[in-house]
This record gives structure tokens, C-alpha cells and sequence, in this order.
């Protein structure tokens, strides 16, 4: 591959069940998102002068990083432009599919084969400590069980139930996300154990579910899950308030898809939505928060 002129692209995620509690080795269950894509174009051709102040741009902070990681010098700085359309803070993976499309570069360059790896190691950069599920299931594009800090196996979905994302109304922050958690449950506390526990078994029902096209077990899960971020702090008025409008409407099952305190929501259904309503949610977030439907087309 000729790296002097190189592009990647990575789609955006979602995650059905085991947030946070993947990052102490629990399981998950995430999908790709492929209706928003990051694209990185890489040119070694010249050199590109950067910013060295503390407000540096945060590519060249990522660059320094992955040739950290790498244990590589670069002679040249690569210019590199990134290109993307994920939504930020909403729980679609904006900074992993930058982190994933940076070590695909590195990867290409022949100074690293450790991908999943590096794009965890680039990811600390946003959250302080990443568990690695996000860059798996955008490297690998397909939808995964994530356990122990590793991929276990791929889905495969035949049948797919009627899945709705939709906007609570607000961006939220990971690494506060992380900080509410904390000062609700501790860290090591028989509190906290239970907890990861309790979204464990929700991602146990999930996987179930799919798997044996078992709505019941589905709905379930994703309902555990719910009850899992609520224990955490991670269920504020606003998301409440949108779940409750979920529910109203004929939801069977909802819960945040992302660290919690906003973003997008996943919610379950026997069938479609009613079409009204559908279109007072489109109008309501604007075209950038529109909803999404996934089908088992997305995964074929």
C-alpha cells in the first residue's frame, strides 16, 4: 500500500447493553452504525506545521501518541485531514472512529499490527480510560460480544427486532458520566459489584434474545439495563422524560445507548412506530438528531 496517499474510513456505533461495566471486564453487546462515517486522508507527501501551544491541535496530540505507542520517530509529520459526520457526545463513537481510522494509518504504515491495541491507547486521550469495545466493533464493522477487554464472537442476526434510536435532547460528556457513576456507587463497593452484575445478566438477556428470537428476553434486558444507568445517576430529567414519551407511545423496552445523562436512546418495539410520531421527533431534534431505525439489512 502506497501510505504517501492514504484513506480510511470507519463508521459510527451503538452500544445495546453492558456500558461502563465492560471497562471492568464485563460483557457487551454493539453494533455498527454505518449512516455516519469518519474518513481520514493521510499525505507524507509534505510536511504540515502545527500549532505547538497548549490549545495544539487535538490530531497532532494523537499522532505524538500512536508513534509513542509504536516506539517510532517520525521524520516527517504526516498531513492528515479527518472528515466526519458522526454526531459528538451522543454516544455514536466520534472520537473511536477517529482513533480507529489513526491506527489504521499507523497499521498501514508497517509500524504497528496491533490496531485494536493502539486505537485503545489513542482513545484514553478522550475518555482516561477506554475498554476498548468501541474500537473493536468499529474495526471490525460488524456486531459484537465484547468480554475481558476482547471480542468472544460476532453476532449473527437473522431476524432483527424493530429498533428506534432517537435523540433525548441533549450531548453528554463520558468522562463525567464516569464521575457521576463514581460518586453514586464508589469503586470496588458491594454497591458497585452489584451493579456490574445486574448489567452482566441484562447483556446475558440481550445476547439471548437476539440470538433465539426471544422478544421477551430482549425486552428484559434492555429494560435491566435501564434500571442498571438509573441506579448509576445516569438517568436525569431529561431522559427520563423521553423514555416515559417511549413508553406512551407503545415502547416495549428503552435505555441510553451511551455513557448516560443524555445522547441517543434505544428503544424496542412489537412494530413500527406510529408514522406521526415518528415525524414529531424528526421535527423536534432537527435534521442532524433524526431518528433511526435498525434492521437486520444493516448487518448483512
Amino acid at each position: 500500500m502506497d501510505v504517501r496517499q492514504f484513506k480510511t474510513e470507519a463508521h459510527a456505533k451503538w452500544i445495546m447493553c453492558g456500558e461502563h461495566t465492560v471497562v471492568r471486564g464485563g460483557k457487551a453487546l454493539a453494533f455498527p452504525l454505518r449512516y455516519f462515517v469518519c474518513t481520514l486522508h493521510a499525505n507524507l507527501s509534505s510536511e504540515c506545521i502545527f500549532d505547538n501551544s497548549k490549545n495544539r491541535n487535538y490530531i497532532q496530540a494523537l499522532i505524538e501518541r500512536a508513534a509513542e505507542f509504536c516506539g517510532v520517530s517520525l521524520k516527517i509529520m504526516p498531513h492528515i485531514r479527518v472528515n466526519s459526520d458522526i454526531p459528538s457526545r451522543v454516544g455514536f463513537g466520534s472520537s473511536a472512529a477517529i482513533c480507529v481510522s489513526m491506527a489504521r494509518f499507523f497499521e498501514a504504515l508497517g509500524v504497528t499490527d496491533d490496531a485494536l491495541g493502539l486505537g485503545r491507547y489513542l482513545e484514553h486521550y478522550f475518555h482516561g480510560k477506554s475498554s476498548g469495545l468501541d474500537i473493536a466493533v468499529i474495526l471490525h464493522n460488524k456486531p459484537i460480544v465484547f468480554e475481558n477487554n476482547q471480542v468472544i464472537g460476532h453476532l449473527t442476526i437473522k431476524h432483527f427486532p424493530i429498533i428506534m434510536l432517537t435523540y433525548s435532547g441533549k450531548q453528554s460528556s463520558t468522562l463525567h458520566c464516569m464521575h457521576v457513576l463514581r460518586q453514586a456507587v464508589g469503586e470496588g463497593t458491594r454497591t458497585a459489584e452489584r451493579l456490574d452484575q445486574q448489567m452482566n445478566a441484562a447483556s446475558e438477556l440481550c445476547e439471548i434474545g437476539l440470538q433465539e428470537r426471544d422478544i421477551d428476553s430482549l425486552k428484559k434486558g434492555i429494560n435491566l439495563g435501564l434500571e442498571t444507568f438509573r441506579s448509576w445517576n445516569l438517568c436525569d430529567d431529561t431522559i427520563e422524560k423521553h423514555i416515559e414519551m417511549l413508553f406512551a407511545n407503545g415502547a416495549l423496552a428503552a435505555k441510553p445507548i451511551g455513557a448516560g445523562l443524555g445522547g441517543y436512546i434505544m428503544s424496542l418495539w412489537s412494530s413500527m412506530p406510529d408514522k406521526q410520531f415518528v415525524n414529531y421527533l424528526t421535527f423536534k431534534n432537527s435534521k442532524l438528531y433524526y431518528p433511526l431505525f435498525i434492521t437486520e439489512r444493516d448487518y448483512e
